[in-house]
């Protein structure tokens, strides 16, 4: 089934749209750009997972191509690679706190819409799959590749909006902050996330 817009008006209604029209247990979903490309089994590592019932969602991990294109890249190459290992190290406690809107994975009976003002969606579906006593964890062997902004203008749009997005719902989920009914996941992991995106 291909699903149109007469308008654009958003990915966070763009998901709104597939959730209302999607009956399958799990949901993949990817808004890589043109020039976005997945390793050949990216699609089995992101479902792979979820042979363990206590798994509610799935994201891919991010490698930058054109890391040694500028200082731009080669920097975006290293905040990733520091920011990956840490999702890794959250999913091994408990869980991470967002998924990668570029290609993730979740079960899709527990979230029936996001909020259309949102700009992390993948946030959103992550945290309601964590207060539904889901884990969202990263499979190691799934992976998006997408080249990194190189013009300054560029890396510091999509710099401010991940920035806000992250903001935007850790306020909107802030109940989690320390948290003891989500153990390491509200007293140690999502604390870090929202004081590191704020």
């Amino acid at each position: 089934m291909l699903l149109t817009e007469n308008e654009r008006r958003g990915k966070a209604h763009a998901v709104n749209l597939a959730l209302g029209n999607c009956s399958g247990e799990i949901l993949v979903i990817t808004d890589g750009p043109p020039g976005g490309l997945y390793d050949k089994d990216t699609l089995y590592h992101l479902v792979a997972p979820f042979t363990d019932p206590r798994i509610g969602g799935v994201p891919a991990l991010y490698k930058v191509p054109n890391s040694n294109e500028n200082q731009i890249t080669a920097s975006e190459k290293t905040f990733w690679t520091y920011k990956e290992k840490l999702r890794a190290l959250e999913s091994k406690a408990y869980s991470t706190s967002w998924l990668s809107g570029e290609a993730c994975s979740f079960r899709s009976g527990f979230i029936n819409q996001v909020d259309d003002d949102s700009l992390a969606e993948d946030s959103i579906v992550a945290l309601r799959l964590v207060t539904k006593g889901y884990r969202v964890i990263v499979n190691p062997n799934s992976h998006f590749i997408e080249k990194s902004p190189s013009q300054i203008n560029d890396f510091l749009r999509v710099k401010v909006r991940r920035a806000l997005g992250g903001l935007q719902e850790g306020v909107r989920f802030r109940f989690l902050l320390f948290n003891r009914g989500f153990g390491h996941f509200g007293l140690v992991i999502f604390p870090y996330r929202f004081s590191a995106r704020s």
